[in-house]
């Protein structure tokens, strides 16, 4: 096991620097369509954003008319010319384009020559690896069905997941011994072990397994959201349980059982799955598919105790249900290890723009 961390978190390294410069060199080049006030509006939202490996030429208009813009490119009509004028690799739109009939012909054969045409919640995926909230739509959902549920992928992967954790209970045996130690020293007047209510796949409840790291009166007042950086309600010894996610080795019980998997969304109590059912659109999605021991979202956003954290987890889960596949979940894997070694995921390392926030354009008009 040592010699295949040693082995595979070059790899992960070497995977990490190519993903990060692969774009650095060449940045994609990337024009807009956009003349409605929402079009306007979320032209600006992608400016914003920064996007790495992304350099904004300007905008398309079919109608022609500039609105008195200096960022204005063009017709779509032009696009060709346009193109070859500007070196443009892309052209994104919003989702509500495709309404219009003559821009669907246009763009359509622009792809038969070889130009990239995206709607911008895909540009998103590819260069921040998360899907904005305030972007997906109940069409994007209803498409974007992928590995995660294919099923020779399902079935390669329950083989992984009981293979894996067959093999792990046994050789994480002496880090569980530790841990059972700890709790006995630090916190003798409760058991070591705790179960707990979350839920699974379909919203089908289950219990999951774990070592305690908190006190036995931590939830006396009720359930309340764990807190990562010094939660009072955690007894000595049981930060380190936490912090190196020795307390989750009894999970790998769930996974044998076929409750989790290795890879999947995190389980949430359901005290909290109904508040964020009712709080976060389409919260409910990340239950289409077995919750996981580590995630997408767990190896890129730390842990998290508000509704906020619970939206970006939720925008990492729903990339992963649309590209889950055997390699994907090799790297998160990787990446679990990552994680694991320097301690977990600090707050200060995530920075992400605001896109659900109102936005005004950017760009002047002449008469203003």
């Amino acid at each position: 096991m040592a010699l295949g961390c040693l082995l595979s978190l070059p790899l992960l390294a070497s995977h990490h620097w190519y993903i990060y410069h692969k774009h650095k060199i060449a940045p994609q080049r990337i024009a807009f369509l956009a003349e409605s006030e929402s079009e306007l509006l979320e032209y600006q939202r992608i400016m914003e954003m920064r996007l790495r490996g992304v350099q904004f030429v300007g905008r398309i208009s079919t109608n022609g008319d500039s609105d008195g813009r200096s960022d204005w490119l063009g017709k779509l009509a032009e696009a060709p010319l346009l193109i070859r004028q500007h070196k443009i690799d892309c052209i994104v739109f919003s989702e509500a384009r495709m309404e219009d009939e003559y821009a669907r012909r246009q763009l359509r054969q622009l792809r038969y020559q070889g130009i990239e045409c995206a709607p911008f919640i895909n540009v998103c995926e590819k260069h921040l690896h998360y899907v904005p909230l305030g972007l997906v739509s109940l069409n994007w959902l209803l498409f974007s069905e992928n590995g995660s549920r294919n099923f020779y992928f399902s079935k390669l992967k329950r083989l992984f997941d009981i293979a894996s954790s067959f093999t792990l209970l046994i050789l994480l045996s002496p880090f569980l011994l530790f841990g059972i130690a700890l709790v006995r020293i630090f916190s003798p007047e409760g058991p070591v072990f705790f179960s707990q209510e979350r839920v699974g796949r379909f919203g089908k409840a289950f219990k999951i397994w774990k070592l305690r790291s908190m006190r036995v009166d931590a939830e006396k007042q009720g359930p309340v959201w764990s807190s990562a950086s010094k939660d009072p309600r955690v007894f000595p010894g049981g930060a380190l349980l936490r912090r190196y996610r020795i307390d989750e080795i009894p999970q790998l019980i769930n996974v044998l059982r076929g409750d989790m998997s290795f890879v999947g969304p995190r389980p949430e109590r359901p005290e909290f799955v109904k508040r964020l059912n009712e709080t976060i659109p389409y919260y409910e999605e990340r239950h289409m598919i077995h919750p996981g021991l580590t995630g997408w979202a767990q190896v890129c956003y730390p842990y998290g105790a508000s509704v906020e954290d619970a939206e970006r987890k939720l925008e990492y889960d729903l990339y992963y249900l649309k590209h889950a596949g055997v390699v994907f979940d090799i790297l998160i894997l990787l990446d679990t290890v990552r994680v694991v070694l320097i301690g977990g995921i600090k707050p200060s390392a995530v920075a992400k723009p605001d896109t659900s926030r109102p936005i005004q354009p950017a760009v002047p008009c002449a008469s203003e």
